[in-house]
This record gives structure tokens, C-alpha cells and sequence, in this order.
């Protein structure tokens, strides 16, 4: 998801994620032909402790053990890219038509809820 959807306040994650996507596509053009395959995997939000303390509704959040047999799967198979689960696809997509005010407004008290709760586990 952060790797083609400039997400506010999180500017570098993103900038971060779309490089590692267009480096690696680049290297499946440059390698094509050569026994060498690169499969670029599009991750949506997996459990973990990083996403933990986020303020992000559980719904959206995707177990790490299916995570990795789905990334398994698509590198035995060769696959080119692969996006998952559906359901962050289908976030970035509704998130694509927001108008950016009420974007920055909905992302905004979510960061501010997650930075009281930080603040109250310190």
C-alpha cells in the first residue's frame, strides 16, 4: 500500500517502499531471459509488533503466517508481483478517491490517538 499511495505524515516509509518497487522492477526487465526472477511482493498491513500500536482497525490488519505462505507461493511460482490480501487493495483504492483535506483529517486524529496511547504505555 505505501509503495503507490503517498501517505500523509509517513512521507520517507513510503518513499522507502515505492524505490524498493521500482528497483525491483527494473531488475525483473534487466534480468529477463537469464534464469533469474524477481517477485515483487505488495504486502497490506501484516500483524506485527510494528503495526501493533497502530490505530488501525483490526479488520485490516492480516495474520504474518498467511502473509507468508502467500509470499511463498508466489515466489515458487514465479510471479512477477504480487498484492495482498484483497481487502488493502481495495483500501488503497478508496483512500486513491478521498479529496486530500479530508484525508489529512481522518489520518490526522488517527495519528493523534495513536500518539496518546503511546504516551500512556510510557
Amino acid at each position: 500500500l505505501a509503495a503507490s499511495f503517498p501517505f500523509p505524515f509517513r512521507g520517507a516509509y513510503s518513499a522507502s517502499k515505492a524505490y524498493a518497487s521500482v528497483a525491483f522492477k527494473c531488475l525483473q526487465k534487466q534480468f529477463v531471459g537469464s534464469g533469474i526472477n524477481f517477485t515483487v511482493i505488495y504486502a497490506g498491513l501484516l500483524d506485527t509488533k510494528m503495526s501493533s500500536g497502530a490505530n488501525i482497525p483490526e479488520f485490516f490488519k492480516y495474520p504474518v503466517s498467511k502473509g507468508a505462505e502467500i509470499v511463498l507461493q508466489a515466489v515458487e511460482s514465479e510471479a512477477g508481483c504480487k498484492y495482498f490480501p484483497l481487502r488493502a487493495v481495495l483500501l488503497e483504492c478508496f483512500l486513491m478517491l478521498l479529496p486530500n483535506s479530508i484525508l489529512i483529517k481522518i489520518l490526522g486524529e488517527r495519528l493523534q490517538q495513536s500518539q496518546k496511547t503511546r504516551a500512556g504505555d510510557m
